[in-house]
């Protein structure tokens, strides 16, 4: 139980951690198709971050407000649950 609770934990933190500035985070479980930008880039409000896929469906992932790229926290390929971070913006 105490390994379980270890990594119950550390996810917690993780997702945390994202939630310190403003992240992306995954609005369905599903994979990651591409990434639109790299870190240290300047975004715009309403441009295009990410691209997943669920069920055979594209869903494009925009910047809510302004700002620029800090973390990539996922990769292209990954399979992302509800909530996952994918990108955390300053």
């Amino acid at each position: 139980v105490p390994r379980r609770l270890e990594a119950l934990a550390l996810a917690l933190t993780d997702k945390a951690a994202a939630t310190s500035s403003q992240a992306l985070r995954a609005p369905m479980p599903g994979r990651l198709v591409s990434l639109a930008v790299a870190e240290g880039e300047s975004v715009e409000a309403g441009q295009t971050l990410a691209v997943m896929e669920a069920m055979k469906m594209e869903t494009a992932l925009s910047a809510e407000s302004a700002g620029e790229v800090a973390e990539i926290l996922a990769r292209p390929g990954a399979l992302l649950s509800l909530d996952d971070p994918i990108l955390r913006l300053s």
